[in-house]
């Protein structure tokens, strides 16, 4: 089951108690821990749910915490931060590992592009 991150952000925002949230979304202590200190994503949606909770009802508006989280994601890629472009490539399944060829086919093909020479340097033992 996968973890509802944007429920425990919420939860986070309205006080909740790490314990509390953790059990109702399925994550560790460890994992909700880490999430809070290392991803200024997840810490932007629980300042977006928190400031939401005081200036308007108590159930946040999904849409402006969705554009607002879509908007930084926008800006940190604009920005160059590789970590949160890979992260999200990741989440969105941008991209696949190349299934194509085992590893030893690689090396095989790989061989086969080297001259006599770049092999026999490549197969000494040294």
């Amino acid at each position: 089951m996968a973890i509802d991150w944007c429920e425990a952000a919420r939860l986070a925002a309205a006080g909740r108690p790490p314990r509390e949230i953790t059990e109702r979304v399925g994550c560790s202590r460890s994992q909700f821990h880490r999430r809070m200190a290392s991803c200024s994503l997840f810490r932007g949606l629980v300042a977006a749910y928190a400031a939401r909770g005081q200036a308007g009802p108590a159930e946040p508006d999904a849409g402006s915490i969705e554009t607002k989280v879509r908007q930084k994601v926008v800006d940190e890629v604009a920005e160059g931060n590789l970590k949160v472009a890979l992260w999200l490539a990741e989440r969105l399944r941008l991209f696949t590992p190349d299934d194509e060829d085992s590893p030893d086919e690689t090396i095989q093909r790989l061989m086969e592009s080297m001259t006599p020479l770049e092999r026999a340097a490549f197969s000494r033992a040294e």
